[in-house]
């Protein structure tokens, strides 16, 4: 209903206010301009010119509706395996960061439709100002775009964050070509396991697919707990631990989803069990950090680095625009 009811509304508007322009044969896009420029604006506020604006409104709302379910069609196409399938051999580097980095990040998809929609049309805007003889404000506005570019820079990489941490565990799992590799071929090629809305189990892969970042390595679990009730979360969780430190949390209405992966899980670590499989020596493998601080922590990865250039670059910003608008 919530979805459904605008567009009626929408709809009834736009029917209504190109009524509007049959009857009275009255171009009234044009007309609003005409008035608007030559600074009558009190013509704008007429009975008739009431439907104007409600026209414009209507049109208003459905375009905005339409460029939410046109975002939606593409990632729903970017989300599908079909254009995006992997063959063997080619390089699946870069065939895992661009899937995760982009296909699986609703966020990082969403961040970039913003600064595309907003950010880089106001840089435009603030760069034709800042060219043309007459103003009086071009470096200001040049100054505007250098922190506007900044800040969305910083957003996409505060953005891709958690994806980015799973990249570097692909590469603390193992040599990064052969484990990028068997995740590509087991994930894009193989038949899984077990799959499902939640989670896909591979041969050596547990994927949340809820989760943008939420790959997991079987052969590194280590511990799978009953289930308890933690004090700050409600209800019951069961914890699969792993010897990277990482942890992927179950509550208890994702039993039933994770019920095929937990009953994998239990076998394969069985299996380890059994064969003296140890991992403790993996324990805080590189990359594999969740608490990262970029005010405290040191960078280690290019990605710590750029995240860190870019906060001092912030904050060198922020204190000059203090300074120019004192």
């Amino acid at each position: 209903m919530l979805s459904c009811i605008p567009d009626y509304i929408a709809w009834i508007i736009l029917i209504l206010g190109i009524g509007y322009h049959l009857f009275f044969g009255e171009n009234i896009l044009s007309s609003v301009l005409e008035n608007a420029e030559a600074g009558d604006l009190l013509a704008l506020y007429g009975s008739r010119r009431t439907w104007l604006y409600i026209w414009m409104y209507g049109i208003y709302i459905l375009v905005c509706k339409e460029v939410v379910l046109l975002v939606g069609l593409l990632s729903e196409l970017l989300l599908m395996r079909i254009p995006l399938r992997y063959h063997s051999g080619q390089n699946a580097d870069t065939f895992v960061s661009f899937y995760y980095l982009f296909c699986q990040n609703a966020i990082f998809r969403g961040i970039s439709l913003l600064e595309a929609a907003l950010v880089i049309p106001l840089c435009g805007v603030m760069l034709r100002e800042a060219a043309s003889p007459f103003s009086d404000y071009s470096s200001i506005m040049i100054y505007a775009v250098f922190l506007l570019l900044t800040g969305a820079v910083f957003l996409v990489l505060i953005a891709i964050g958690p994806v980015m941490r799973t990249l570097s565990c692909f590469d603390a799992w193992g040599q990064r070509k052969q484990i990028r590799e068997l995740f590509c071929t087991e994930y894009f090629l193989m038949q899984p396991v077990s799959s499902n809305r939640s989670f896909t189990v591979t041969h050596h892969f547990i994927i949340d697919e809820q989760d943008a970042a939420g790959v997991y390595y079987l052969p590194l679990l280590t511990d799978i707990s009953g289930w308890a009730s933690p004090r700050k979360k409600a209800g019951k969780w069961k914890m699969l631990s792993f010897a990277d430190g990482r942890t992927l949390e179950l509550s208890e209405h994702e039993a039933e989803a994770a019920k095929e992966m937990l009953s994998y899980a239990s076998n394969r670590l069985y299996a380890q069990k059994i064969t003296g499989e140890n991992w403790s020596n993996k324990n805080n493998m590189p990359g594999t950090e969740e608490t990262w601080n970029p005010l405290i922590s040191p960078a280690t990865s290019m990605y710590q680095k750029l995240v860190k250039i870019f906060l001092g670059l912030m904050v060198i910003l922020f204190m000059m625009s203090y300074q120019i608008l004192k």
